[in-house]
């Protein structure tokens, strides 16, 4: 009696997402919620702690940012920082860091808050001239570790800026094919020799829409000039050959910040954080994929993906890990390596690439294996493949017999109001296996007659029906390597 005490509500995994009503007088009054949720009591020490939660918002000139619209070069952005103490114990020095694109951006802005006292708001901005930061673009603040007990303790907001192409003295045509279908944010690789003098971190594609993104240069030796130009296909381009350009800047030239990297990737994988989904690489498996919703929660969809045999075992990947390395990490991808040895002495050798909303699995076991990408899905949902479906996958076991047909298609999805998700066979699939029993919730493989085969699965918001997989894999099918 007499202590401080808190309620918080927590998410799937146990995690603080928000606080529920006070507690008065000893007492709280809980609403019944439309589905099963978890509360946590806390008394005493554990409750008296600041809570200190944080809101982004983007204004150009005095109007609200909206994403879609490109902003003049001549405006000025300014970013708005709104942090809430939503806790029972005042904050003391209160880091706040704001950055362009993300974590390795320029910083806008780096102040420490004195102290945000108990239920104390206050707002901080951070200015910056549009025509510093061109294209699609994003501002991200982040607090300091310790100070929220609920979050966000991160909050993003993406905006654009228009173009200015004689800015950019460098220039390069390239030829981009668009497939039909769903291509935006298809990553498209061409082999490229890099201009002289410019600067490989600062280079964009300038489509004829007036549409830009970021490319990333990835040399074939260290210093090198001649390699692969990697970048993502836009919003609103026709299907058929397009006539973009390469615009760049000389080395040394900062008249336009450079897109840096907006996502979180920490070089030994334990922490993996992309646009619509997160990860983690744990002992070279692909490990815990959520996908991120709307209210910035996480949403596990995944536990992991696996080569999956009776000689080296159906449900796990253990080994030895032999090789693992961040090979790349820039605005466009980041691509990790790693190779371990199964059980039964089987070598398995992983390229994975990863985007803001899907992931590339290049994989190859020697001696050969059927099944090099299992996917134990770790939540209920609705199940397809590109030829039958639907069938409810929760784990019951009441659709064996989805999987084991000797057909073989290309593709498979599964989805529910909170995510979505689909694997594409870049490599011809041979078999389709599927379980709805066990341990997890649903398992789902295309299978190979390949030692090496590719797979692309791209992750996103929930949804109601399998048109957003056919979609993809129309723009997917032309790139099948026969």
């Amino acid at each position: 009696a007499g202590q401080p005490a808190a309620v918080l509500v927590l998410d799937r995994e146990g995690q603080p997402i928000a606080r529920a009503a006070a507690v008065t007088d000893g007492r709280v009054r809980l609403t019944a919620p439309t589905e099963v949720t978890r509360y946590a009591l806390l008394v005493g020490a554990p409750a008296n702690r600041p809570d200190v939660v944080v809101a982004l918002s983007l204004a150009a000139d005095g109007k609200t940012v909206d994403p879609a619209q490109s902003l003049p070069q001549a405006a000025t952005l300014t970013a708005s920082v709104r942090l809430r103490n939503l806790g029972l114990a005042a904050a003391t020095k209160v880091p706040v860091t704001v950055h362009l694109d993300g974590p390795d951006g320029p910083v806008l802005l780096d102040q420490v808050v004195p102290t945000l006292a108990a239920g104390q708001a206050t707002t901080l901005t951070a200015t910056m001239p549009v025509g510093k930061a061109d294209g699609n673009r994003g501002i991200v603040v982040s607090l300091g570790d310790g100070f929220t007990q609920t979050g966000p303790k991160e909050a993003s907001a993406r905006f654009s800026a228009a173009v200015d192409r004689e800015r950019f003295p460098i220039r390069e045509p390239l030829t981009v094919p668009v497939p039909a279908g769903d291509a935006v944010g298809m990553p498209v690789e061409l082999p490229f020799v890099l201009p002289e003098k410019a600067d490989p971190a600062n280079l964009r594609v300038l489509f004829p829409t007036d549409a830009a993104t970021p490319a990333q240069f990835e040399p074939n030796q260290p210093n090198g000039r001649e390699g692969v130009l990697v970048f993502v296909l836009p919003v609103g381009l026709l299907a058929g050959e397009v006539k973009a350009e390469l615009v760049a800047l000389p080395a040394g030239d900062s008249s336009v910040y450079p897109p840096t990297s907006r996502f979180t990737v920490a070089p030994d994988g334990s922490r993996l954080v992309f646009d619509t989904y997160s990860a983690t690489l744990t002992q070279g498996t692909l490990s815990d994929i959520a996908v991120l919703q709307p209210d910035g929660s996480r949403f596990p969809v995944t536990k992991f993906i696996i080569e999956s045999s009776k000689e080296t075992g159906w449900s796990d990947e253990s080994g030895e890990l032999t090789d693992f390395a961040l090979v790349q990490s820039g605005p466009v991808r980041a691509v990790f390596r790693m190779a371990k040895t199964l059980r039964g002495d089987y070598k398995l050798s992983r390229t994975f690439l990863f985007y803001g909303d899907r992931c590339e699995l290049i994989s190859t076991c020697l001696p050969h294996r059927g099944l090099l990408t299992r996917t134990m899905y770790a939540t209920d949902g609705t199940a397809f493949n590109e030829l039958g479906g639907p069938v409810v996958m929760d784990g019951k076991g009441e659709n064996e017999d989805f999987g084991f047909k000797g057909n073989s298609p290309q593709w498979f999805a599964a989805f529910g109001p909170q995510y979505r998700s689909g694997c594409f066979a870049l490599t011809p699939a041979v078999g389709f296996t599927y379980w709805d029993s066990g341990p997890f919730r649903g398992q789902i493989g295309l299978g190979t007659a390949l030692d090496t085969e590719r797979r692309v699965y791209v992750w996103g918001p929930g949804t109601d029906n399998v048109d957003f997989a056919r979609k993809l894999w129309e723009a997917y099918a032309p790139q099948v390597q026969k």
